[in-house]
């Protein structure tokens, strides 16, 4: 069994190993990673996630032939949490960084809790979308924990060793609170996936203003989403069995959006699980039938 220090040092290692930059906002700094070249994707990620997961993802999901900007939300790593902390500022935030990187449109993907800052980019910044890809993400009507849970959450996202250890007592609590089914059987592969994602938390430490914000705020908010504004191309992807942003809630929230393409996965659960692929096609017919329309005018 490792330790933890060897651990921490193997986390810090895989983080570091993602080049990245700092940008000065009105808002704070973001620290950001941008890489590839191609069409502009803008992933936001989701809760307890950073710049790092938000390459991988655009990989995973989108393709590597593209230029994958990776900003980490507000109250992750290097990025500073404004007094004004909500999704729409953090939309905001998004165009300062394209303003900066010279890109006048991207695809904007939301993941989980990283959708409501999305949907407002989709929101309040139309000409900037060029497409907006919903996947897994918090949709209305989204709750939040109770407010005497805060200083508890804040407390567990400090600590690296409280993580660390808990991740190896309690791994299948782990499991649950990534979004895996409680009556999933993986097959290796997916096994492998989930101990990725567990281990792409560590260190949690410089997560968990975000954590605590995404939990009591950003899901909170996408309630009172004006879905029904949205006027930029969107894909809503979800699977059936996702333990944490029902899948119930996608169902009700797709039809609410002008025009939107509603894509059902029938497994994988919040992570998608063994859908990598079919995920990816789906996201990718998308954009390409956006692109046909464009050229016939």
């Amino acid at each position: 069994m490792s330790s933890y220090r060897q651990d921490l040092q193997q986390a810090w290692a895989r983080v570091r190993a993602v080049p990245t930059q700092l940008l000065e906002t009105p808002d704070g700094t973001v620290e950001y990673a941008d890489s590839g070249a191609g069409q502009p994707v803008l992933l936001s990620h989701g809760i307890l996630g950073s710049h790092v997961e938000g390459l991988g993802m655009v990989g995973t999901y989108v393709g590597d032939d593209v230029r994958a900007i990776a900003p980490s939300r507000f109250g992750y790593f290097g990025s500073e949490v404004p007094a004004d902390g909500t999704p729409a500022r953090q939309a905001d935030v998004y165009v300062a960084l394209l303003d900066h990187l010279g890109v006048d449109r991207a695809v904007v993907v939301g993941y989980s809790a990283g959708g409501p800052s999305a949907i407002q980019f989709g929101l309040r910044h139309p000409d900037r979308v060029s497409a907006l890809v919903l996947a897994s993400s918090a949709l209305p009507p989204s709750s939040r924990p109770p407010a005497v849970a805060r200083p508890f959450m804040s407390a567990a996202a400090a600590s690296d060793l409280a993580f660390w250890l808990f991740a190896r007592l309690m791994p299948g609590v782990l499991r649950g609170l990534m979004g895996v089914p409680a009556d999933y059987e993986p097959s290796p592969e997916e096994l492998e996936t989930i101990e990725s994602v567990a281990a792409s938390i560590f260190p949690v430490h410089p997560r968990r203003h975000g954590f605590v914000l995404d939990a009591f705020v950003t899901n909170r908010s996408v309630r009172d989403a004006a879905l029904e504004d949205l006027s930029v191309p969107t894909l809503v992807i979800h699977a059936v069995d996702d333990s944490l942003a029902p899948y119930a809630h996608a169902t009700a929230a797709a039809p609410r959006v002008p025009g939107a393409e509603f894509v059902s996965i029938e497994s994988g659960g919040h992570l998608f699980l063994g859908q990598e692929a079919r995920v990816r096609d789906a996201i990718g017919s998308f954009l390409s039938s956006l692109s046909s329309a464009v050229a016939r005018g």
